[in-house]
């Protein structure tokens, strides 16, 4: 069993994949450390070297800050813009880039080098977001191109649905998220004011929903999302929410492609998301390292330095590349110098638990589990168990991997320790297939687990120990409408999952297929293709999306480019730990 993970770190910082220069002079270098001898490396781009390193002011940063409370080295290496692109599809391939050499190291960039198959965990960042509206959209609502629209005036125009914006779907890591945030805060006032006793006030909590409702859902990028405007010959659309910088050069929403758009920006400008995450490769020692560092980036602390320290005067983020701005597209060039001023993470990590719960629209997840025969054949994977001596290894079947995984995913307790709490309208659904898509299994209501997680276990255990698979066999025969383990047919049970969504389908829910398997497709009545064709002829495809969970397998099938068409992520695991942190990305969407 692969023990070691290494890390990557993926920081939503504005200008890293832009390759901005740093504000305030040269960055100062580190106290003299070679990569070699550090505890852990960093990759990193311009706005993350002058958050990780000591200020020309003296300021010490996030590295100094770390080493005076663990004694542990980070090193920062920084990485060329040349570079970015053969670190983009090393990731892909899950092996080192040449540039390297091999050494294991962790990574802070901008998201468009983005890699599936990461285990992310979001915290907030800053960055300069803004809302582009039809030149038509303004000329209806009177507006002023130049002129900032300001947070309050847009959150009316929002709640009163006098505008219909269009955004990306994976809120947690979009502008959208924390512009929804600020209209929130603009119910009380500045935004960085906003409190904990404020967000969880009922009156604010309906006020975001009726903002909420008026956010429509993309396929499934930002891309998708402008496309969808530029795209709208209907009038449904108003205009899209994004970075400045996703509507520039050459692939810009103002490149000659229908009616024209204008940007309005907004002061303070909004807080981004950065995304923490790590790839499966070997080193046990960089792993813990990570850990640490880790914890420590998006502790409060770490949380309040890269508040006051990432963020960029609005002027200057104009400013940048003035040549790309056209004046027809309404945006001033020389607006007040006003710095963001986001909440605390405490602060902004509650408002995002409230979301979830309250705003986000009711979630649907199908949970199809592969129990063909490959499933209890060797290879067997070793786990950890949790024993009064203290944790234990075990050799296991990969089904009494995704029993044990299954059992913490489906525990209240366990869910409650990690904030990983279903929102209360969010229902799982869980089936077994092989050849056949066996009949529903157990399924779940918010934080009701209780019943599914002992439902699965009945099935599928015990976790360790000796696993009868005629048991298993003749259980499923008798309980499961004659259901048998046979070969894989992933694809025809996709479908039939789509085909179950369509048949009830309710506009205001998100629906999710997640496909968890130990092979590849073997015995499917249809191709890959067939099943995309279904869904993508579906009128509610864009609340439908796709997730692969590859287990102790490579998961050509389902790889990173299959679930992509559908909006969603492929994550791998190779034993039960890795298996469960797929699982809380999917919860916590």
């Amino acid at each position: 069993m692969r023990r070691g993970l290494i890390v990557l770190i993926v920081m939503v910082l504005l200008g890293v994949a832009c390759g901005t220069p740093a504000q305030g002079g040269p960055v100062a270098e580190s106290p003299e450390v070679t990569c070699a001898n550090a505890d852990l490396t960093v990759v990193v781009g311009s706005n993350g070297q002058r958050i990780l390193e000591d200020q020309p002011d003296g300021t010490k940063g996030l590295l100094s800050l770390f080493k005076e409370k663990t004694g542990l080295t980070v090193c920062a290496y920084p990485m060329e813009a040349s570079e970015a692109v053969e670190l983009k599809a090393s990731l892909l391939s899950k092996a080192p880039a040449d540039f390297l050499s091999g050494q294991p190291m962790a990574f802070m960039f901008d998201s468009n080098l983005f890699a599936d198959g990461l285990n992310e965990q979001a915290f907030v960042g800053n960055s300069v977001v803004g809302v582009w509206l039809k030149e038509s959209s303004v000329n209806r609502l009177g507006l002023q191109k130049g002129t900032p629209l300001s947070m309050a005036q847009y959150a009316n125009l929002m709640e009163t649905g006098q505008l219909k914006i269009v955004t990306a779907p994976a809120y947690v890591s979009t502008p959208a998220l924390m512009m929804f945030f600020q209209t929130l805060s603009s119910f009380y006032g500045p935004y960085n004011q906003l409190s904990i006793d404020q967000v969880q006030n009922q009156e604010a909590i309906d006020y975001g929903k009726r903002i909420y409702d008026h956010y429509v859902r993309s396929e499934t990028s930002s891309s998708a999302a402008i496309d969808m405007v530029l795209n709208d010959t209907q009038g449904l659309f108003d205009g899209v929410v994004g970075y400045e910088s996703s509507f520039l050069g050459k692939g810009g929403i103002n490149a000659g492609r229908g009616e024209p758009f204008v940007f309005f920006y907004f002061d303070p400008s909004v807080i981004s998301t950065v995304t923490l995450g790590r790839l499966q490769l070997e080193g046990t020692t960089y792993l813990e390292a990570y850990k640490l560092f880790s914890q420590f980036v998006s502790s409060e602390e770490g949380q309040i330095y890269i508040s006051g320290t990432g963020v960029r005067p609005q002027k200057d983020v104009v400013d940048l590349s003035t040549d790309l701005y056209k004046p027809e597209w309404g945006l001033t060039l020389s607006p007040a110098v006003t710095y963001a001023a986001p909440p605390t993470y405490s602060v902004a990590s509650l408002a995002m638990d409230i979301y979830r719960d309250y705003y986000k629209r009711a979630k649907v997840v199908k949970v199809l589990i592969d129990v063909s025969p490959s499933t209890f054949q060797l290879p067997q994977m070793t786990v950890v168990v949790d024993t009064p001596e203290g944790p234990k290894e075990e050799t296991v079947w990969r089904i009494q991997a995704m029993d044990m995984a299954l059992q913490k995913i489906t525990s209240p307790d366990w869910l409650s320790a990690n904030k990983l709490t279903p929102g209360q309208n969010d229902v799982f659904e869980y089936y077994f297939f092989s050849t056949e898509t066996s009949q529903l299994v157990t399924s779940s209501t918010g934080s009701n687990t209780t019943v599914a997680r002992d439902r699965l276990h009945y099935f599928m255990g015990p976790s360790t120990g000796n696993w009868d698979s005629n048991r298993f066999g003749m259980t499923t025969i008798n309980e499961l409408n004659g259901f048998m383990s046979g070969g894989t047919a992933i694809f025809d049970a996709s479908g039939i999952m789509l085909s179950s969504i369509e048949s009830d389908f309710d506009p205001q829910k998100d629906y999710y297929i997640v496909i968890l398997t130990d092979g590849e497709d073997t015995s499917s009545t249809i191709r890959g293709s067939d099943f995309y064709d279904q869904w993508n002829a579906f009128a509610g495809k864009t609340n439908v999306t796709v997730i692969g969970i590859a287990f102790g397998t490579e998961g050509a099938s389902i790889d990173a480019e299959f679930t992509a068409r559908f909006g969603g992520h492929t994550y791998h695991g190779n034993n039960d730990a890795e298996l469960i942190e797929a699982f809380e990305q999917i919860i916590g969407r």
